[in-house]
């Protein structure tokens, strides 16, 4: 079966629907594109005798075919389509349609639901002020739609090194004194180290 017998009934229906313009497209449920530009003539006559012309050139996925159809009352309707190579659609003419393959189709689904971000951890101790708080920020982050913020923690510590990033920041805590343990036993108390639980996750 070529294309034409594959999607006749739906250019007869194209045809139809878009005989006062003259031009008709549709995708397909199988991502086909398909558009009609023609000529209509109607001849009527009595007791409803009627007789529909439709000529001119179909474009399938940018592959021309030069099409009639005469649909007459009482008369099995007659159609003709011949291949036209040279009026084939090229990116830049009247008819070209971009042609997408299922497996783009499925990719491009898939990527309409994924983010990227920018993903910052922070440390949210009292103590700390500004850049102080900043653990890590990881940019170009791929997440989807429904990603909370603590499996963003999880793809995290696989793809990158958090663990490395909490520990440089422990270190710097080593520096930092706590206000309230100073203010309670007049002592200067390092900040304690923190973990991964400690983490608070900002997506942007």
């Amino acid at each position: 079966m070529n294309e034409i017998d594959k999607h006749l009934d739906e250019i007869f229906e194209m045809c139809y629907s878009g005989r006062e313009k003259g031009y008709a497209e549709i995708v397909t449920k199988e991502g086909v594109n398909i558009v009609v530009d023609f000529y209509y003539d109607h001849e009527g006559g009595l007791e409803g005798f009627y007789s529909d012309t439709y000529d001119g050139t179909i474009y399938i996925d940018n592959e021309a075919y030069i099409f009639e159809i005469n649909d007459v009352l009482c008369s099995e309707t007659k159609s003709s389509f011949n291949k036209n190579k040279e009026a084939d659609q090229k990116e830049g003419d009247d008819f070209y349609k971009e042609v997408i393959t299922p497996k783009q189709t499925e990719r491009r689904n898939i990527m309409s639901d994924l983010n990227v971000v920018t993903v910052i951890l922070m440390d949210e101790d009292k103590n700390l002020t500004g850049k102080q708080s900043m653990i890590a920020k990881y940019e170009d982050i791929v997440i989807d739609h429904n990603t909370d913020p603590q499996e963003v923690l999880l793809i995290l510590a696989v793809e990158e090194d958090v663990k490395g990033a909490i520990e440089k920041h422990n270190k710097a805590r080593e520096d930092i004194m706590d206000k309230a343990a100073l203010q309670r036993h007049g002592k200067k108390v390092p900040l304690q180290p923190i973990t991964i639980r400690d983490v608070k996750v900002i997506i942007k």
